[in-house]
């Protein structure tokens, strides 16, 4: 009896991988691992600037509003409402006072008070909100009359802030000259400038570039720069 052909031949040419298959292998292992580190790479770069992105948006959208704000501030009304000792800009190194027209979205139109400070967080004793409150200005009720609602809003600008630092520009009626002063007072004048520094806590990655706002009814073509900056 004779045996028939062998099923499993023992060529080893045919048994496993050659050498360049093998190389050829590895070879195109290497470049997709590397197509896959750089697409990584990149994908982490897109969400660190989404990330810092997103962190800047509130910055920027408390820079709007004190810019609007301070930028339509107006001296304070007699017999609008306002007492006659009113201060139409009461203004300190950490808070300012001040009437403005500007009236934010979803607002009843009108003239607002301001009020804008530093007010300290639930969390670390070291981090404080930047706080503002809006109370809109009524005229007085007729004596026979109950007292009009009050309309009032209170918002937090910034989160997280160390210290923020508020400087004014203008002449005063001690001296008539116009000048850089961390304070402000007074009954019908307003500063031609006001600059706003803002530090926020250690390790926040959000930047405050110095804000220098002029005011709406202010010449400010010949102020110069703030103290300690360069314009």
């Amino acid at each position: 009896m004779t045996a028939g052909p062998s099923l499993h031949p023992d060529n080893a040419a045919t048994a496993g991988f050659t050498l360049i298959e093998m190389l050829v292998g590895i070879a195109l292992f290497a470049l997709i691992a590397s197509v896959l580190a750089a697409s990584i790479g990149t994908a982490r770069m897109a969400l660190s600037f989404v990330e810092r992105s997103n962190a800047a948006l509130p910055a920027q959208g408390a820079r709007t509003y004190l810019h609007t704000a301070l930028g339509q501030a107006r001296p304070v009304q007699r017999g609008s409402g306002a007492s006659g000792g009113e201060l139409s800009f009461l203004g300190n190194p950490g808070s300012m006072t001040f009437t403005t027209s500007y009236a934010p979205d979803a607002q009843i139109d009108g003239i607002y008070r301001i009020e804008i400070g530093l007010e300290t967080t639930a969390g670390p004793t070291s981090a404080f909100d930047l706080v503002v409150t809006q109370t809109l200005a009524r005229p007085p009720a007729a004596d026979d009359q109950p007292p009009p609602p009050v309309a009032r809003r209170r918002s937090r600008l910034l989160d997280r802030v160390r210290s923020v630092e508020f400087n004014y520009f203008g002449a005063l009626d001690d001296d008539g000259v116009s000048r850089w002063r961390p304070a402000w007072a007074h009954l019908d004048k307003l500063p031609r400038i006001v600059a706003i520094d803002v530090q926020f806590v250690a390790g926040d990655t959000r930047q405050w570039q110095r804000l220098i706002v002029p005011l709406f009814v202010s010449d400010t073509s010949s102020a110069p720069c703030p103290p300690r900056r360069s314009c």
